[in-house]
């Protein structure tokens, strides 16, 4: 597609195909529920949730964690192909990611249905901070075939239990009364974050002369860890209000 239409028009065929994809989605949908009246006066946006420590805490925790998440997404290949690798090595570094994302949107899952969606998500949001400070960090000083592809098997597993556990703990934090305001307010900051992670990221690259990737590792990195820290305090409270570990 990139050689046929360009880089722009390669993303604009992609942005359609995704549009048309989840619009088809829409009318395959089906309620568990029965509906109820739409309340015209209830808030998409509701500030007041953050009065609740946990939520409250939740909601940061998951700002920082995808803050730096998507940072081995955009910079990976360059980084590789900076450091001498071939470019097409360095892109099926996305799609090792990728592939090892999948098994990482199943197990945990299935394993946090047995001892607790928030203590698996506390887990890998911590391994993807982690990962990110122990395996990626250093090829930027000591480039590996095998440590980048080991980086990328190990981070696309754990960022991939913590992208599809996020959500259902969300709904998991609150009574199914107020599940849509929590929806609603959570993606709210959930969305700014993701809009400025990676334009930091770039930006601390260029001002270390686009060839130094330390900077954006350490702040991607130290981003997710701290999301990690904040996430494992709020599961504390949760457990705590509950009298229960398996939260």
């Amino acid at each position: 597609m990139v050689k046929n239409v360009g880089f722009y028009g390669a993303v604009r065929y992609t942005a359609l195909f995704v549009g048309v994809i989840l619009a088809a989605s829409c009318f395959l949908v089906r309620a568990r529920l029965p509906r109820k009246t739409w309340n015209r006066e209830t808030p998409w946006l509701d500030v007041t949730l953050f009065k609740q420590k946990q939520f409250a805490l939740y909601t940061l925790g998951s700002f920082f964690v995808m803050w730096g998440l998507w940072g081995p997404f955009d910079f990976i290949s360059t980084m590789a192909q900076a450091r001498g690798f071939s470019p097409t090595l360095s892109l099926y570094l996305i799609s090792i990611i990728n592939a090892t994302s999948i098994p990482g949107r199943v197990l945990p899952p299935y394993l946090a249905d047995k001892i607790g969606h928030f203590n698996v998500l506390t887990i890998c949001a911590m391994l993807t901070g982690g990962s990110m400070l122990v395996l990626w960090l250093p090829f930027n000083y000591h480039p590996s075939h095998a440590g980048i592809i080991i980086f990328g098997l190990v981070y696309g597993f754990v960022s991939g239990a913590v992208v599809s556990l996020l959500m259902p703990c969300v709904a998991k934090s609150g009574s199914i009364d107020t599940l849509g305001q929590r929806f609603g307010t959570y993606q709210m900051v959930i969305s700014i974050s993701c809009l400025t992670g990676l334009p930091i990221m770039g930006s601390i690259l260029s001002r270390q002369g686009n060839d130094n990737f330390a900077g954006l590792q350490i702040f991607a990195s130290v981003a997710a860890l701290l999301g990690g820290c904040l996430i494992a305090w709020s599961t504390y409270l949760l457990g705590s209000s509950r009298g229960t570990r398996r939260v």
